[in-house]
């Protein structure tokens, strides 16, 4: 490797230093910041650089992704599948040789996997440079950014400065990662600004909502449409958003999706009462929900 390229390599990993407090004076710029400023003499010639470092740092991730996924999967069929031939051939039962998942066939995380660490904070500090330069040729890149959701705020930032044809819709995939109650202004707002950069319209939220499989993908599609400037097309009731809630604060499988659904219904009623993430983590939800979902149940709303 040249020495120009050792020194590229050296300031590409500075970008993910952003904390300034454990390097001297607070008010010192950051080892990123001071990484970014000599990208930014280095030209043009830095960014292909900076896009092949993102693009494996993406890769990366989304085959982790895609292979702890696939052995979720198969161990949650396993335990539905258990659950269900429990109930048929009643408790005590040996199941096993009624089994069409055998207990043995169950697929484990590699090595690798388990101890997967996620470059986020590099991930993010690519794009601040990538954006800070300004060079066109990013702007694949910066889309592709949006399907990692450590990177949403970074990229759709990025993506206000660097126009990308095709930004859109993966704004519009972006909104179904991202919980838009937890640290709003950080994580939904550049989201928000970025969509209303590209003019998105209620019209083209609801197209992607009807596409939207995940019930918890769809309730923040619908709360994307309560953002956006009416375009005649219709926004979601607040009541839709709160019975599709209800039933995600329900899902004994998603304790994330559960605990995040329980926050947004509280919110949405006023009510003031505070659950502490660790002890109640597991805890089931409130009786006043499990009342609203029996009464939603009772009269086939929302569908399925």
């Amino acid at each position: 490797m040249t020495r120009m390229g050792r020194k590229l390599e050296a300031l590409i990993e500075n970008l993910s230093i952003w904390q300034t407090g454990d390097y001297g004076d607070v008010d010192r710029p950051s080892p990123r910041d001071l990484a970014i400023a000599e990208l930014r003499t280095m030209g043009p010639q830095a960014v292909p650089a900076l896009i092949e470092r993102l693009d494996g740092l993406l890769a990366a991730t989304a085959g982790h992704r895609e292979r702890v996924d696939s052995v979720q999967a198969a161990w949650t069929a396993w335990y539905e599948e258990s659950d269900r031939l429990s109930d048929e051939h009643g408790p005590g039962v040996d199941v096993e040789r009624h089994r069409t998942i055998p207990s043995d066939s169950l697929p484990q995380r590699s090595v690798e996997d388990t101890n997967y660490q996620d470059l986020y904070d590099l991930k993010q500090g690519i794009i601040e440079a990538l954006r800070q330069l300004g060079d066109q040729r990013a702007a694949p890149v910066l889309t592709a950014a949006l399907s990692d959701r450590t990177c949403v705020p970074a990229a759709a930032r990025a993506l206000c400065d660097i126009h990308a044809d095709r930004a859109v819709p993966a704004l519009l995939d972006a909104v179904t990662l991202i919980d838009h109650n937890t640290n709003k202004s950080i994580v939904l707002d550049p989201l928000l600004a970025a969509l209303r950069h590209y003019e998105v319209s209620i019209a083209q939220a609801r197209e992607r909502y009807e596409s939207e499989t995940s019930p918890q993908g769809r309730v923040r599609l619908m709360h994307l449409m309560t953002q956006l400037p009416d375009d005649g097309a219709g926004r979601p009731s607040e009541s839709q958003i709160r019975d599709s809630l209800i039933f995600l604060a329900l899902d004994d499988k998603d304790n994330t999706g559960r605990w995040q659904a329980v926050g947004a219904l509280n919110k949405i009623d006023g009510s003031t009462t505070e659950r502490d993430m660790f002890s109640d983590w597991d805890a089931p939800p409130p009786a006043d929900v499990i009342r609203s979902a029996i009464a939603l149940a009772a009269h086939g709303k929302p569908l399925g």
